[in-house]
């Protein structure tokens, strides 16, 4: 029996404390249901948690933020490049395309 991707990852964006914030419930279309999963790690190899990871000019895809373990997961609709900007407090804003072949690179601490 094949898998639902779309159905497997609402909860990402839906129910009481979605981990992806800002969404509109319209947003995602089945057909192109795709997961950008990542890991944002510090300049030491530790993980960075709270940054928040957002898709460039496309607010409606919303947020979310990266885990304890510096993990994130974050629900688009696949089919195109996308650029990722990661963000956080005390540290230099992020941007980097993704698809299907690779994620993004390194970012650090500006002080």
């Amino acid at each position: 029996m094949a898998t639902d991707l779309a159905q497997t990852t609402a909860f990402l964006y839906r129910g009481a404390n979605p981990i992806q914030t800002g969404v509109s419930s319209t947003t995602f279309r089945p057909e192109h249901a795709a997961v950008v999963r990542g890991r944002v790690l510090k300049r030491d190899g530790g993980p960075l948690t709270g940054v928040t990871v957002t898709v460039l000019n496309h607010p409606e895809f919303g947020a979310t933020k990266s885990r304890a373990d510096g993990g994130y997961d974050l629900a688009v609709n696949g089919g195109s490049l996308l650029t990722l900007t990661l963000a956080k407090e005390g540290f230099c804003r992020c941007s980097g395309k993704c698809g299907r072949t690779g994620g993004i690179g390194r970012w650090w601490r500006t002080r």
